[in-house]
């Protein structure tokens, strides 16, 4: 994963919002960044919420 967009979801779940804010901001953001991004967005932030859910469920994060 790379660019910004994993840095300030992860930073965003640090100070507080929980996943659902999250995808509504995304979604507010849809016209304005354009609908393929915002799906690219969508990705990512799923990626990153199964990736925190596995770390706290005591699994070892992938390798690779």
């Amino acid at each position: 994963m790379t660019g910004a967009l994993p840095l300030h979801l992860t930073v965003g779940r640090q100070t507080g919002a929980g996943w659902a804010e999250l995808r509504e901001v995304l979604r507010h953001l849809a016209p304005f960044a354009g609908y393929p991004a915002v799906v690219e967005a969508f990705a990512r932030l799923a990626e990153i919420q199964g990736a925190q859910d596995r770390l706290l469920a005591g699994e070892r994060p992938a390798s690779g």
